[in-house]
């Protein structure tokens, strides 16, 4: 019964984890070269319980850069340059302090 339970976790976690890799691209809104920061906005849709109205809710996220965060456009290497505002990233990062730092910036389109 024990295996059951364990197997039954595993396939219930894959199914909570594997919706956050295919995450929706979001769009650069802001670009700070001298502090090597980047502001990107993530929007959704929003829909009334009852259905009776809807909207879209969006809040934005400002990246720290380091030297170790890498880049690329598409599936090729790219640079701080590629951040462009207006471009679709996706965004790989972790929290340090109250900041978030970006580990991976894939430029997935330019507008």
């Amino acid at each position: 019964m024990r295996n059951y339970v364990a197997v039954a976790a595993l396939l219930f976690g894959s199914i909570l984890i594997a919706p956050a890799a295919l995450a929706a691209p979001v769009k650069v809104v802001k670009v700070d070269p001298n502090s090597h920061t980047f502001t990107v906005q993530y929007s959704a849709p929003w829909h009334s319980r009852h259905g009776m109205s809807s909207h879209s809710v969006s809040h934005e996220t400002t990246y720290k850069t380091t030297d170790k965060t890498t880049y690329w456009v598409g599936n090729t290497k790219g640079s701080w340059a590629n951040v462009t505002k207006g471009a679709n990233v996706n965004v790989t990062a972790h929290t340090e302090g109250s900041s978030k730092v970006a580990d991976k910036v894939q430029i997935v389109s330019a507008s």
